[in-house]
């Protein structure tokens, strides 16, 4: 016997309030997808994995929904707005990760660099880009990328850190998010027992995840370096570490004064290196950043005294 009157109507509304969940989840991971296109699959396979279980829990909502309730199923009013109010927050907590998590991709011209240089070979994987030098390393860096930023945008820079004789790793974060890379270098220094001399280092939360790393003991690392960055706890006694933090003075989002601040926490001895009129988004290739200050010196200007300073410190972490 069919069912009819405010109980079917009940379950008609349920089963159409799973179908629009489901297709909201649907709908967002597409938009993701589209919006992150040029670097989805260029980064960690964390994100479009995400993106991924996202559109089969959507299908999934969406099925539920469009198979009916059966008439008998008891049904308890308490019940059914606690749990839809447990799933509205955990879509919102879910799909509003996805938007935010949406990185910034690789202008073109990072994108090209890929490609290598004469003087330097890019290979990649899932979860690293390795610039290698033409001839044998003096010394390694393992790079941290800002968050949401495509780590193909550190190429460019980083590939002519390498042709002065440097292994440079960037590490593929997944989601593009530095603390859930921490113990990356690890990893990459037991993958090159031909480099001796390792330095950590990285750009924005890149570089604070790469500090976490350094802080720990016994890692054989030699040295630091802040890229727009500073530490998240005091390192001021690490004197065994070479130090060098490289910042802009028109930085909207790591300030001169924040990278003043850190002075206190590092050791005495780290080399600070400030570009004028230099921004955020000049240590790396993703376009401008939301928040950033207004430059006031040109990008390549600025990247030539960015490299310089790299440099210049891998050449201590070498003879260290």
């Amino acid at each position: 016997m069919s069912s009819s009157g405010p109980e079917s109507s009940t379950r008609r509304r349920r089963s159409a309030w799973r179908a629009i969940v489901g297709s909201l989840w649907i709908l967002v991971a597409g938009v993701c997808a589209v919006l992150s296109r040029g670097s989805l699959l260029a980064g960690h396979p964390a994100y479009p994995v995400l993106l991924a279980v996202c559109v089969v829990v959507g299908l999934w909502l969406v099925g539920t929904g469009l198979r009916p309730v059966p008439a008998d199923r008891p049904r308890h009013r308490v019940a059914t707005v606690v749990g839809r109010g447990l799933a509205a927050l955990l879509s919102l907590v879910v799909l509003g990760s996805l938007v935010y998590l949406v990185p910034a991709t690789a202008e073109p011209g990072a994108v090209a660099a890929m490609a290598g240089a004469a003087a330097v070979r890019v290979s990649e994987s899932p979860t690293r880009i390795t610039l290698t030098p033409g001839r044998a390393p003096a010394a390694g860096l393992v790079f941290q990328p800002g968050a949401k930023v495509d780590p193909r945008a550190y190429v460019p820079l980083l590939q002519q850190v390498s042709a002065a004789g440097y292994l440079v790793v960037v590490v593929k974060q997944p989601v593009d998010i530095g603390f859930l890379a921490i113990g990356d270098p690890a990893d990459v220094i037991a993958g090159h027992p031909e480099v001796t001399r390792w330095a950590v280092g990285g750009h924005s939360l890149g570089g604070v995840a790469a500090g976490v790393y350094a802080a720990r003991p016994d890692t054989g690392v030699r040295g630091l370096l802040f890229w727009a960055s500073y530490p998240l706890t005091s390192l001021a006694d690490r004197t065994d570490l070479v130090v060098a933090s490289v910042s802009g003075t028109a930085d909207g989002l790591s300030t001169p004064a924040d990278i003043e601040a850190s002075r206190a926490k590092l050791p005495p001895a780290a080399v600070f290196t400030a570009v004028p009129g230099g921004v955020h988004a000049y240590f790396g290739d993703y376009g401008p950043q939301a928040g950033d200050g207004t430059a006031t010196i040109d990008r390549a200007a600025a990247q030539q005294q960015i490299v310089a300073a790299t440099t210049t410190f891998l050449l201590l972490v070498a003879s260290s």
